[in-house]
């Protein structure tokens, strides 16, 4: 991130379990955030040992596009479309070979960093094991508050900032500070 100030937004485990067929969808993370700027990383680090046919893809140079997707949820209906600098997210999956898409097998103690706005999706899960991954994420200099019109996950329902204020509170804490 290149910054001086660190802050802790969340963190969660993610886990498919050994045969899982359903994809994660290509998606951004940076529309589901209560995060603007571009000070940001998400670091996903494997439980388990993840093969390349079972692990996450990503576009390589999308976090660069300057672009803001409407967020996708896993499972039910979509979002709504009330945050008017949100695009829908282009269909990724039909038109691979318009995107340099990458991806990596990880070993335990691999990690693999990127910044909210890069696109990325995951295959189910084809190994013979639980895919098991703890992913946490943090903000930087340039990270402040904005209240989205729409759902926010996560939704963060205490807090107690304005919108386009520094993220340093207690839900947000800062780790890093020079």
């Amino acid at each position: 991130m290149q910054s001086n100030k660190v802050n802790l937004f969340h963190e969660h485990v993610l886990i498919k379990e050994k045969g899982s067929k359903k994809r994660t969808p290509w998606h951004q993370d940076q529309g589901y955030y209560c995060v603007q700027g571009r000070d940001n990383v998400s670091i996903w680090i494997p439980l388990d040992k993840i093969d390349i046919n079972s692990s996450m893809e990503f576009i390589l140079g999308s976090h660069k596009w300057d672009k803001i997707f409407l967020p996708t949820k896993f499972k039910g209906n979509d979002y709504e479309h009330k945050d008017k600098e949100f695009e829908k997210i282009p269909d990724i999956e039909n038109n691979r070979k318009d995107y340099e898409i990458i991806s990596y097998e990880c070993e335990l103690g691999d990690a693999i960093a990127f910044n909210y706005a890069t696109i990325h999706a995951a295959y189910g899960n084809n190994s013979n094991n639980r895919r098991r991954a703890f992913s946490v994420r943090f903000t930087g200099d340039d990270a402040r508050y904005i209240k989205r019109k729409g759902e926010m996950s996560p939704p963060f329902p205490n807090i107690n900032l304005k919108k386009n204020e520094v993220l340093d509170s207690e839900t947000f804490p800062v780790l890093i500070s020079s």
